[in-house]
């Protein structure tokens, strides 16, 4: 088992079809801040989470399923480092957290 935390989306200000999906063990505020802090021209802003169990296996089935839709990984301009849970998604609606939180539910069976 690996724990109790958060998964969390972020939304790009700039392009509301950009999200980054991830977990943390923090509050996902948190997590907001420290990238807001390391990188800034990212601009994001958190869209939704939740509280799940086995969220490090819940982020990895959640980035499976939604492969298809990942954005190519880039070297950010602020942070140096190569960034890659980013998708694409529709702003319309939050597929991202319905996914994430029928790969959790996959995991309590």
């Amino acid at each position: 088992m690996d724990g109790v935390g958060y998964i969390y989306i972020l939304e790009s200000s700039s392009s509301v079809h950009i999200k980054k999906i991830g977990y943390t063990r923090r509050h996902p505020d948190i997590r907001l801040k420290e990238w807001q802090i390391s990188c800034p021209s990212m601009e994001f802003r958190l869209r939704s989470w939740f509280k799940c169990t086995h969220v490090k296996e819940t982020e990895r089935l959640t980035h499976w399923i939604l492969a298809t839709r990942k954005l190519r990984t880039h070297t950010c301009a602020d942070c140096k480092r190569r960034h890659r849970e980013l998708f694409v998604l529709p702003e319309t609606n939050d597929t991202g957290l319905t996914v994430a939180l029928l790969a959790n539910l996959s995991l309590l069976n």
